[in-house]
């Protein structure tokens, strides 16, 4: 990895950081590593009931909108099997795509509220699963996830050129991390 911002010594067991790190390829330019809980904590926020609970300086400061986005946000952590213990976004200067990459508790719960929230299954290559989910603005590109056993990778719409073919992306990442381990 060209740079690294590892904060493994937030998360509770540094095996799920290795596991993350080893579904990640080393030539990936830039990675941030960490356990969200830790990250929130340390703002003053905390995790009840499987739900991020932001403290009062953020929450208050939030728009209607914003605060609706996040609820359902949230609901998509809680209700998916994302182990938030060990979360990455990686991202190649190249492409300028970031991939939000993270360990999942249950991959049956993740790929049920996938389904739930229009995702549909694309493609197959090795043990990897692909899924997109068609923009719901006119000017927007979809939103694209890759399951490969119990980690999951994720491209948002705001990120992709025209020309970007995230599929083939997220099949070489996978590959890429597999061949150096």
């Amino acid at each position: 990895l060209v740079m690294a911002v590892v904060l493994s010594v937030s998360c509770t067991d540094n095996t799920k950081m290795q596991n993350l790190l080893e579904n990640i390829p080393e030539n990936t330019d830039f990675v941030f590593v960490g356990s969200v809980k830790t990250v929130l904590e340390s703002a003053g926020g905390k995790i009840e009931n499987s739900k991020i609970v932001l403290p009062n300086y953020i929450s208050n400061e939030m728009k209607e909108g914003d605060a609706e986005k996040f609820d359902e946000a949230n609901n998509f952590l809680k209700d998916a099997g994302i182990d938030i213990e060990a979360c990455a976004v990686m991202m190649s200067f190249r492409n300028f795509s970031p991939i939000l990459v993270f360990a999942l508790e249950d991959q049956q719960k993740f790929v049920d509220v996938l389904k739930q929230k229009g995702y549909q299954k694309d493609s197959d290559k090795g043990d990897a699963v692909f899924y997109v989910k068609p923009s719901e603005s006119d000017y927007g590109s979809p939103n694209y996830v890759a399951l490969n056993g119990s980690f999951a990778y994720v491209i948002m719409e705001n990120y992709l050129r025209s020309d970007f073919n995230a599929i083939s992306y997220l099949e070489r990442v996978i590959e890429d991390a597999a061949e150096a381990n």
